[in-house]
């Protein structure tokens, strides 16, 4: 039973972290102008913009890895843990 929850938990939060990372992309994207510069109205937007991008980022890595680390202990438990 537990294999099953680590694996349903493990989708889950790769599929969350993966959503996070395309959308700190489509932020990046809807940024742009028709010549493919970003615009800011002042360099501190700028500076805001870009760190909460980061921290969307990271959040998303930080979730695939670990729903990655649940599915992979999620495999273990089921052929070496129940024999």
């Amino acid at each position: 039973m537990l294999n099953i929850i680590l694996g349903c938990l493990g989708i889950l939060l790769t599929g969350i972290g993966y959503f996070l990372k395309e959308l700190e992309k489509k932020r990046h994207f809807d940024r742009t102008n028709t010549a493919g510069i970003e615009g800011f109205k002042s360099y501190f937007d700028l500076k805001i913009q870009k760190f909460i991008d980061s921290l969307i980022r990271d959040f998303g890595i930080l979730l695939m890895l670990l729903g990655i680390t649940f599915l992979f202990y999620g495999v273990i438990f089921t052929f070496y843990v129940n024999e």
